[in-house]
């Protein structure tokens, strides 16, 4: 797959190099996270590059 026809199938910003078709499970918020005084939920993230920045900056920071 050339690197145009990969760009056509992502709506990412910047897309990887890499490509995965799966189907995404469905998940509720659990009555245990209401009780976490600090929560983090994201959706819809743009660039997953970005994802393990966010997670680690939420753990210095305490979020669960």
């Amino acid at each position: 797959m050339s690197a145009e026809e990969l760009s056509r199938c992502s709506l990412l910003t910047t897309p990887q190099q890499v490509l995965a078709v799966l189907e995404q499970p469905q998940h509720q918020l659990h009555s245990d996270i209401v009780r976490i005084s600090l929560s983090l939920a994201l959706d819809d993230v743009q660039d997953p590059g970005n994802l393990g920045t966010i997670i680690r900056i939420a753990d210095w920071f305490g979020i669960e």
